[in-house]
């Protein structure tokens, strides 16, 4: 299975450092998430992965609890675009 190459946005970045620092989610639960993504492995039920139906062909994702992952997948690489509730993105 092929690796994927992880980009993040400057909205990502900004979001996730903001939601880590508020304990919203830990480190640990986003690389596990991640670690998925860039193996391209099939992500488990629990993170309830679907394209968001609005916005193709960008996928969203649960991290945790109501905390989401908005994610594009072109060729080779997974860009992570946003991060934060269902309201706030």
């Amino acid at each position: 299975m092929p690796q994927y190459q992880l980009t993040q946005q400057s909205r990502f970045k900004k979001h996730l450092k903001q939601l880590l620092q508020a304990g919203r989610f830990t480190q640990n639960d986003f690389e596990q998430v991640t670690n998925y993504l860039k193996t391209g492995d099939p992500l488990p039920e629990k993170y309830d992965d679907h394209v968001i139906k609005s916005r193709k062909p960008d996928r969203a994702l649960f991290i945790k609890g109501s905390w989401l992952l908005i994610y594009r997948v072109e060729d080779l690489k997974v860009r992570l675009l946003d991060v934060g509730r269902h309201g706030d993105i």
